[in-house]
């Protein structure tokens, strides 16, 4: 499952698959229901800066939002 402190998940009812990340890992879990079970399908490195995940349903495609935050210049 997504790393330590998992924050959002997105569900796809159509493919009953779910997508849970997990910012301080930079992880991101993708799990398939069926039969009333959850399988973990895989585990994907990623920026470990996302905020936010999104499932569009008609294309099952999902988004996440990250950000590269830098320190303002100093005069």
């Amino acid at each position: 499952m997504a790393g330590a402190g998992a924050d959002g998940v997105a569900f796809d009812p159509h493919q009953t698959l779910a997508s849970a990340f997990a910012r301080e890992s930079g992880t991101l879990s993708v799990i398939e229901f069926t039969g009333g079970k959850a399988v973990l399908i895989d585990t994907i490195k990623t920026k470990a800066s996302a905020c936010a995940i999104v499932s569009n349903e008609r294309t099952g495609c999902v988004r996440m939002l990250c950000a590269t935050l830098v320190s303002p210049a100093l005069p």
